[in-house]
C-alpha cells in the first residue's frame, strides 16, 4: 500500500500510471492524481480554464466518469470503496483549499456547472 500523503492528510496518493484507462479508440488516459481517503477513492484531473471544454478533455472526462461508475459497481459487490471523479479547474485551487472542500465542490455531478 502506498504511503499516506503529506499534502492531503488522511489520504493516500497512488501513481496514476498504474491505471489502464483508454478512450477514443485506444488512447491512454492517466489521471493527474488518484487519491484514497478513508471512505472513497478519487480520480482527480486538474485542467486550465482554457481547456475545460476541449474535445479531448471532454472525452477523457466522460471515460473517467464511466470508469468510476464501473469500478464502484464492482467494488460494491466485492466489499471495496466507491470511486468518484473530480474535475477541477486549476484556478479554483487556492492556497487555503482543502482536498475535502475540493472533493465536495468538483465531483462529476457538478461538472456541468463549470
Amino acid at each position: 500500500r502506498p504511503p499516506r500523503s503529506t499534502l492531503f492528510p488522511y489520504t493516500t496518493l497512488f501513481r496514476s500510471m498504474e491505471f489502464k484507462i483508454t478512450y477514443n479508440n485506444g488512447k491512454r488516459y492517466e489521471p493527474d492524481f488518484v487519491v484514497e481517503t478513508d471512505d472513497k477513492i478519487y480520480l482527480v484531473e486538474v485542467k486550465g480554464e482554457d481547456k475545460l471544454n476541449a474535445s479531448d478533455v471532454v472525452a477523457k472526462r466522460n471515460r473517467a466518469i464511466k470508469y468510476c461508475e464501473v469500478v464502484s459497481n464492482w467494488g460494491k459487490v466485492n466489499g471495496y470503496k466507491p470511486w468518484e471523479y473530480l474535475f477541477i479547474p486549476s484556478m479554483q485551487i487556492q492556497e487555503n483549499s482543502s482536498f475535502e472542500q475540493l472533493s465536495k465542490q468538483f465531483i462529476a455531478s457538478n461538472v456541468e456547472k463549470l
